[in-house]
């Protein structure tokens, strides 16, 4: 077994304090075999941004050699000292939780936290408004709230647009058509009559 190499904060938990009480520690890893390396030429692993518990969630990225290597983000330092910089070369709020990680990880003081615990507040707003934007255009205002799986909404989205589409038509000499030019030509001979 091989520890695949990671991206994002070296820390995965946090104990939520800060100042001297404050404790980062890496506890979490993803581990591989041989027969997935062999599956998966290239492998990385991203700690993401803390949200609703103590640890990061991990994204594992397993790719084959036919697809194209993408050089990662360096992060520079100095950015968390500028404001300016933060907005404008972190415009994400998951981009800028990142940023306030790092801060807090550097100095755990109470401002810091209370920067991350902002950011984090403003990323849970902008997930509430893409839920229920999704929940509207699907129709489904019964559906739980705090259930933030898009897919799902993407997929009722899809399902009601595909049968919303119309394959296949009676003309008036009543005559089936199927091909979408036929269907177009007679839609508008129809309307035009």
């Amino acid at each position: 077994m091989e520890e695949i190499h990671f991206k994002g904060s070296k820390f995965t938990w946090w104990n939520g304090r800060t100042d001297e009480d404050c404790i980062f520690k890496r506890l979490d890893g993803v581990l591989c075999n041989d027969r997935m390396q062999h599956m998966f030429q290239q492998m990385e692993v991203e700690h993401l941004v803390r949200s609703g518990s103590d640890h990061s969630p991990m994204l594992i990225q397993c790719k084959t050699n036919n697809e194209q290597i993408v050089k990662s983000f360096q992060f520079l330092n100095f950015w968390l000292k500028e404001e300016a910089c933060l907005e404008r070369y972190f415009p994400g709020k998951e981009d800028i939780i990142k940023v306030r990680e790092k801060q807090l990880e550097e100095d755990p003081s109470g401002l810091n936290r209370a920067n991350l615990f902002k950011a984090h507040a403003e990323l849970n707003m902008q997930l509430k408004r893409e839920e229920d934007y999704w929940r509207q255009k699907a129709g489904y205002e019964w559906f739980k709230d705090g259930e933030r799986n898009t897919k799902f909404f993407h997929t009722i989205v899809k399902g009601r647009r595909s049968r919303l589409r119309i394959s296949k038509i009676q003309n008036e000499d009543g005559q089936r058509l199927e091909e979408v030019p036929d269907i177009a030509e007679a839609t508008v001979n129809f309307f035009q009559k």
